[in-house]
């Protein structure tokens, strides 16, 4: 069974991320990620809001980490996320980690 991780607690996450971003963009985005997020990164979200620690995932040719350090400023749950459009499609994913 997935963890669970409610849309609150990624909402909180988003709005100390991107402080420019209004309610309802910050609340839509936590809604899609907690309802979307692949299992095993959801996993990853679960122990990153319990503890604050910031669990490595690697796939493929790029680790979560490794997004994260790609564009600073990017938080841990924007790499979460490219991550998982990169498991879901490898070209497409690839293709927005490495956008600038």
């Amino acid at each position: 069974m997935p963890p669970q991780v409610h849309p609150e607690e990624i909402a909180r996450l988003i709005a100390q991320a991107h402080p420019g971003w209004t309610t309802e963009a910050v609340q839509e985005h936590a809604r899609a990620c907690a309802k979307t997020l692949d299992e095993r990164l959801l996993g990853l979200l679960r122990a990153h809001i319990d503890t604050g620690a910031t669990p490595n995932f690697r796939y493929g040719e790029f680790s979560v980490i490794q997004i994260q350090r790609m564009a600073r400023g990017r938080s841990y749950l924007d790499a979460l996320v490219l991550m998982d459009a990169y498991v879901k499609d490898e070209a497409s994913g690839r293709a927005l980690i490495l956008r600038r």
